[in-house]
């Protein structure tokens, strides 16, 4: 009974875990590559090695630019007898030889039946770096480097609360540029910095808002970005659709005059500076940018405020 119960649930997670994918709304998609990028990952053209052990679907990917195959399997390691195959050994490969150039024992997914992940939009160009997702931690492996960066757990400015047990668990990850962007069943969105030598560090949103008609957390994160400025991301994950947006607010990336993030932590509506003085007004509880007349614009915050509430 024990058994059955245990592989009820695994099944019960894997499905969470296997979001439909979503097109990423992503300015730089350039940099991304998923495993229908032909150029980078597939199977044809350049032989897959014959891997010993158990690999769940999605868990093999190949880096054609590097002749390197990542996967994550479960073999007689980590069977565990209560629980059965243990998806938590990541085996790098080199395809020219199919040589095994390293092997990672992860640690138990918050129990031995749950497996990792590779997650669906996984290989960052510039870093080099592959995202594999457990339930509720993450970890990087740098290929260039061929190492295993430390635990990622993501961070929230506000204290969060789970609703049950699934609350917590890592839904989605995406890449912008250098950053890891992610979501979690109830707590919302997540952000890395992938451009740490010392290895990923977490980022905290800019402004946060919390609806409490539709019970979600609202964040936004304003990320520099390689090509100078910053672009306001407002993550969303559509619940129905099983999709997740990164939700950028601007056409391209910005010069933003100084803020103070503290003033700012909270509330519907958010206004930001350019370096005219000119203001930029986001709806949080909206997720979007706000058009403003060139007088709203050059008004002050409090005055501003005012207007709007006049539905000016």
């Amino acid at each position: 009974m024990r058994n059955g119960i245990a592989m009820l649930f695994t099944a019960l997670i894997f499905l969470t875990y296997r979001c439909s994918d979503s097109e990423p709304s992503n300015e730089d998609a350039g940099i991304l590559a998923s495993r229908e990028d032909s150029d980078t990952y597939g199977q044809s053209e350049q032989r897959l090695c014959d891997i010993s052990g158990s690999i769940l679907e999605g868990n093999s990917i190949l880096l054609r630019e590097i002749a390197t195959q990542l996967v994550i399997k479960a073999d007689s390691v980590t069977f565990d007898p209560d629980y059965g195959e243990s998806h938590r050994i990541l085996e790098i490969y080199n395809t020219e030889d199919c040589s095994l150039l390293e092997r990672k024992v992860l640690p138990v997914n918050e129990s031995p039946d749950f497996p990792y992940f590779i997650a669906e939009i996984n290989y960052n160009h510039s870093s080099k770096m592959v995202a594999i997702r457990g339930v509720s931690d993450i970890y990087c492996y740098d290929v260039a480097a061929r190492r295993l960066l430390p635990r990622m757990t993501p961070a929230y400015v506000s204290e969060r609360f789970g609703e049950d047990a699934q609350s917590g668990t890592i839904q989605r990850l995406e890449l912008w540029e250098l950053f890891l962007v992610g979501c979690a069943t109830d707590y919302g969105a997540f952000v890395f910095d992938l451009s740490e030598a010392e290895g990923p560090q977490s980022v905290l949103p800019f402004s946060e808002y919390y609806d409490p008609v539709q019970e979600r957390y609202h964040s936004l994160f304003l990320l520099p970005s390689v090509r100078g400025g910053v672009q306001a991301l407002m993550p969303a994950y559509d619940r129905e659709k099983g999709a997740f947006l990164l939700n950028p607010l601007f056409e391209a990336p910005i010069v933003l005059a100084q803020a103070d993030p503290t003033s700012v932590r909270s509330g519907e509506k958010l206004i930001l500076r350019d370096t005219n003085n000119q203001a930029i007004l986001i709806n949080m509880k909206g997720r979007k940018r706000q058009e403003l007349s060139e007088e709203l614009r050059f008004l002050g915050d409090v005055d501003l405020l005012n207007r709007l509430k006049q539905g000016l």
